[in-house]
């Protein structure tokens, strides 16, 4: 009896170790490339870009409340819309992909894109999204001419 009690206690502490650890597996991820945080319209805004080579290559985007960290919204930028083309890049679909200089101002997030298209041409980007207490506007894309 006693060995059977023992042996009961040790699957429940097992199976509740995979259970937490399936939990926390959801909010740690390898892939995350970098990561930023700052205050925006008195709310904590985080931005995390996933790596571009992997399953997920794409920007997040949070807002979440000052104090409690809960989180009130969240958008992923998995593609953007390149006006010139009037086609929407897909990230999983581009041979290359690099964005950099992300930086928030005025309650907007900056950043470049460079893509690679499979017609192996180069396309630069600058592109803006707004940060509103409830939704993130979509990303306004503009191709740079001249990258110096």
């Amino acid at each position: 009896m006693k060995i059977a009690f023992s042996i009961l206690i040790v699957l429940l502490i097992i199976l509740f170790s995979n259970a937490q650890a399936e939990q926390d597996e959801t909010y740690v991820s390898f892939d995350a490339w970098e990561i930023g945080v700052n205050r925006v319209n008195n709310k904590v805004f985080r931005w995390i870009l996933f790596h571009p080579d992997s399953d997920f290559p794409c920007l997040r985007i949070e807002n979440l409340e000052s104090g409690s960290h809960k989180l009130i919204n969240r958008r992923d930028i998995c593609s953007i819309y390149d006006k010139e083309l009037q086609i929407t890049h897909n990230f999983k679909q581009l041979s290359f992909l690099d964005i950099h200089n992300l930086k928030v101002s005025d309650a907007r997030l900056l950043f470049d894109a460079e893509l690679s298209l499979l017609s192996d041409s180069v396309v630069f980007m600058h592109c803006v999204v707004n940060i509103l207490d409830d939704v993130f506007s979509d990303p306004d894309c503009n191709r740079v001419i001249n990258k110096d």
